[in-house]
């Protein structure tokens, strides 16, 4: 015979009764405003029950599996829709893009982007572009729209691009275009997957060939690129947006509404760099920087009160000769080494942030770590992970809890994915990480130092991943124990 059980009472998010004032009512409600029925199922038995671990996304067999009454509890559970929504996202990442397809088709011609059924190819375009930032389905329409528009004037206008605008963007804007109107910018027209994965590898190629002509790399090459072809500072993959701006087209005049095309993308880009972009003055004197070498410093360092820091240089500059290993850099200052996490649990106060305790040797225990790692991984994902942690940074406040260091993560190329850096198998706790090319004979600066004289922010600009997933400082591999620390799967990334 079945069993049935009464739960405790469900809350309201302001702890009153639960009732239609909240929101939602009824299941047909909830999918139209975007949530997956596998979602709505793993919150609702969620609500009141747990299976004793930290588990929290479950698909249908997991939970009947695991279910039982003996771990309802008798308390009253509030129903937070911020935490369904969170669910629901992971649920949308974790099926396949086929699966979303019939759904996101639905949107796009209910929301008005489309003016009849989208294509397969451009339903695919469109999940592809969204998947990895919504929460509900619905969000998608925003993501779609966005990506379809070239907001550049406004990004500009807003202040929001001034750094860039600061870093010679209009030099690289001015290149672009060139290369746009030579032919030689890689434009999608539209077509299947093969043309897709085609277009993935020029755009790639295009990408890095820019960034050797300009002497630019990392976010002082991708950030540009993407703000001169999406207009934009953030969203999704630049070269899926172009995926979309093709099927768009390949879809007919009138098919979809609101496009702004490669074409008129580049005519405003080259209007903006004909307006504003002023060419260097040949006549300018040339000015040469000159290496200097700093004589030794003698005695001991300066000290101001007890206990407080030296102000002077940590090591005089080095001069090698062919061949010599350098022993002294800037990386040298840092103090980055291997650690694993032993405990992770949700910031109080803010749903991006886990709070963390790690293992990184000090003899006093683990350190507390505040991350903001919670939109892309579960609590069991970070659960024992190994990791590479900055452990001189100034302690610092976040959301009112005080991190006494820093998680490295690769970023891929447009930010959607992050992978931990991971250290080599079998090195233990507390190893220190140094480019391939440094003993570990220098000792890192203490986190006030680090702070003054801005080293992280000096070396961190240099920090990437290879085409095999390894963390690389000034192209350098960084190693622990001899040993390359790696990503899982992204290349060609940042790291921070």
């Amino acid at each position: 015979m079945p069993e049935y059980a009464h739960c405790s009472l469900i809350l309201g998010e302001d702890r009153s009764k639960l009732s239609k004032r909240h929101g939602a009512t009824s299941v047909d409600q909830f999918r139209k405003e975007g949530f997956l029925r596998d979602a709505m199922i793993n919150y609702l038995a969620a609500l009141g029950w747990n299976d004793g671990t930290d588990q929290e996304i479950y698909d249908e067999a997991e939970i009947i599996e695991a279910f039982g009454l003996d771990r309802v509890v008798k308390s009253s559970a509030v129903f937070d829709m911020t935490k369904l929504k969170w669910i629901n996202g992971q649920h949308i990442r974790i099926q396949d893009n086929a699966a979303l397809q019939p759904m996101i088709a639905t949107i796009l011609e209910d929301s008005g982007i489309c003016t009849s059924t989208p294509t397969p190819e451009l339903t695919e375009a469109a999940v592809a572009v969204s998947v990895q930032s919504m929460e509900l389905l619905t969000d998608s329409e925003g993501i779609v729209k966005r990506c379809l528009g070239y907001p550049l004037e406004e990004t500009i206008g807003s202040g929001e691009a001034d750094k860039l605008m600061g870093d010679d963007f209009l030099v690289l804007a001015k290149e672009l275009v060139e290369r746009y109107d030579a032919g030689g910018m890689p434009i999608f027209g539209g077509g299947g997957a093969d043309a897709s994965d085609s277009f993935n590898a020029a755009w790639s190629d295009f990408v890095k060939d820019l960034g050797k002509a300009l002497d630019r790399k990392g976010k002082r090459l991708f950030h540009p690129v993407r703000l001169a072809v999406t207009g934009s500072m953030s969203g999704p993959d630049v070269a899926a947006q172009m995926r979309l701006l093709g099927h768009a087209g390949a879809a007919g005049e009138g098919a979809v509404v609101d496009v702004m095309p490669i074409t008129a993308r580049m005519d405003t880009l080259r209007a903006f760099v004909d307006a504003f972009y002023v060419p260097p003055d040949p006549n300018a004197p040339v000015v040469e920087e000159v290496a200097e070498v700093d004589a030794p410093k003698k005695g001991k360092g300066k000290k101001g009160k007890k206990g407080a820091e030296s102000d002077e240089d940590d090591g005089a500059a080095v001069v090698l000769k062919d061949g010599e290993v350098p022993t002294v850099c800037e990386f040298a200052k840092m103090d980055i080494r291997v650690g694993e996490l032993v405990e992770v649990w949700n910031h109080p106060e803010s749903t991006k942030l886990y709070c963390e305790k790690i293992d990184v040797g000090d003899p006093t225990g683990p350190r507390e770590v505040c991350s903001g790692l919670a939109p892309y991984f579960t609590l069991e994902e970070m659960k024992n992970q190994r990791v590479l942690v900055v452990c001189n940074l100034k302690p610092a406040k976040m959301a009112g809890f005080v991190s006494n260091g820093m998680v490295l993560c690769a970023k891929s190329e447009d930010e959607s994915r992050v992978e931990f850096m991971e250290p080599p198998e079998g090195v233990p706790v507390g190893t220190r990480v140094l480019p391939e090319i440094m003993d570990g004979g220098i000792e890192p600066l203490g986190p006030n130092q680090v702070k003054k004289k801005k080293v992280w922010e000096g070396i961190s600009p240099d920090l990437t991943n290879n085409e095999a997933s390894e963390a690389m400082w000034a192209g350098r591999r960084l190693m622990a124990d001899g040993q390359p620390c790696k990503a899982k799967s992204i290349t060609g990334g940042t790291i921070g």
